[in-house]
């Protein structure tokens, strides 16, 4: 199958990226630590999603209600999967193979920072969406904010980026404040998303690089 084409193994991304990731991951641990700390604070911002929520607009609630789908495993899956295979035929296995493990490990690893914090999340104004998993940070938020950096670092150089920069950039704050509007999770959560999702994504993609170029150099 030609269509299957190699591709550059390396993804676009910052010098250092897995130094910037890890001290991105501590910030967000640390901004949840006082998050829970301060817990009256915390709860007396949930004042912004009452806001938000008193708009009680049908195009919002459904638009929250599908993304609220985002974060199934299966969901992920399926995403990761037609998007590595468009990668895989636009731009080579190696990039999909990348954009993948970006977005999924970066999502996965987030889990670590939720088990550290341990926020209890708040009680959404429909009981239908109530999560399990401890509430900061938002895992929506996280796999939003680590897709789209897949996404982009796998297109450097493609004509697409500037399209995924917009479109990325919607998705997310769509996908942040859809959270809010359902009432699952504090603004702090998501701000621990943005933060935490950049960070691991970061992290990811340094990691990545790092193996390919020490394969590189075992290969001269």
């Amino acid at each position: 199958m030609s269509g299957f084409r190699k591709g550059n193994a390396q993804l676009d991304g910052p010098r250092g990226a897995i130094w910037i990731g890890l001290i991105g991951l501590t910030i967000t641990t640390v901004i949840g630590l006082v998050a829970v700390a301060l817990s009256d604070w915390t709860k007396s911002t949930y004042a912004f999603n009452v806001w938000l929520h008193g708009i009680n607009s049908p195009v919002a609630q459904t638009i929250a209600a599908i993304l609220e789908e985002e974060d199934r495993p299966i969901v992920v899956a399926v995403i990761l999967l037609i998007i590595g295979l468009v990668l895989s035929l636009t731009r080579g296995w190696l990039p999909a193979l990348g954009f993948m493990a970006v977005a999924g490990v970066g999502w996965l690893l987030i889990a670590v920072v939720k088990e550290i914090v341990r926020e209890e999340r708040p009680t959404p104004f429909d009981l239908e969406f109530a999560g399990h998993s401890p509430s900061y940070p938002s895992g929506h938020t996280v796999f939003a904010v680590t897709l789209v950096v897949a996404l982009w670092s796998a297109l450097a150089g493609s004509k697409w980026r500037p399209a995924i920069d917009v479109l990325g950039v919607i998705f997310v704050l769509l996908s942040g404040l859809s959270r809010l509007y359902l009432g699952v999770h504090y603004p702090i959560d998501v701000i621990g998303g943005l933060i935490g999702g950049l960070s691991s994504a970061l992290f990811v993609i340094g990691v990545w690089n790092w193996l390919f170029a020490r394969r590189k150099r075992a290969s001269h």
